[in-house]
């Protein structure tokens, strides 16, 4: 299965560094160091509700989306934005308050919400938790959407942050918030040069090695052409993307 992307953009969160920005759209990929999530376009009082994570998926969503449209967006992410979780699980096991914004936004289409809220957007908005943080699932529901034929494109969004001190023992998280976005449109025979197509091959589960976390930065990788190949192991299945230009 091809999947063809038109543009991506990226955000990597690196620890006492500037965060690293990328984006393509055709025909090169331009990186810059970001302090700061540009939000210029989201209202204040909504800004304000807005988390660490969120605001990421935000500036890569805005430099990735067609916002004049109604397009679906597949955000897939392990674990979400943990840390309002976390919180909220001290606060009930110390027997205090929980607030009722605050578990609203805890729960995990909670980004899927706001952006569709904030910019407008009436299309379907998914949210996936694929295991081990698979890119897989998220770019097979956005094919399945474009298969349909109802929508010109489909965008995906993969997030993660750094995760609260409770799980280090458990997992190795990122070192801050990152996210990563793509637009993804039907393949046509007059394909421009401004798209990128990953390739998606199922390999046996026979080969399978253990199951273990994707990194969003290695997908991040072999779309700037920095990895030839990802081989991604899922608990039935394993999978082998790899870029073409």
């Amino acid at each position: 299965m091809k999947v063809v992307v038109e543009r991506w953009s990226s955000w990597e969160s690196r620890a006492g560094q500037a965060a690293l920005c990328c984006h393509y759209s055709g025909p090169g990929l331009v990186c810059e160091e970001v302090e700061q999530p540009d939000l210029g376009t989201v209202p204040a009082l909504k800004r304000r509700r807005l988390g660490a994570l969120a605001r990421t998926v935000f500036h890569v969503l805005d430099r990735c989306a067609d916002t004049d449209q109604s397009e679906p967006v597949v955000f897939s992410s392990y674990l979400g934005e943990i840390k309002r979780t976390q919180a909220l699980l001290e606060s009930v096991a110390a027997g205090g308050p929980v607030s009722p914004m605050a578990f609203s936004l805890s729960v995990h289409n909670a980004i899927a919400g706001q952006w569709s809220l904030i910019r407008g957007i009436k299309a379907p908005m998914t949210a996936l938790s694929p295991p081990a943080g698979s890119p897989v699932p998220a770019l097979l529901e956005a094919q399945g959407i474009l298969l349909e034929g109802h929508y010109p494109a489909v965008n995906v969004a993969y997030f993660e942050e750094d995760y609260p001190g409770f799980y280090a023992p458990f997992f190795t998280g990122a070192q801050g918030p990152c996210a990563l976005a793509l637009r993804l449109v039907p393949e046509t025979g007059g394909m421009s040069s401004r798209c990128l197509r990953l390739e998606m091959e199922q390999l046996s589960p026979a080969l399978c090695p253990p199951v273990s976390t994707v990194d969003i930065s290695a997908l991040g990788g072999l779309l700037a052409g920095l990895r030839d190949e990802l081989v991604v192991s899922e608990p039935q299945c394993r999978w082998r993307l790899r870029r073409r230009s």
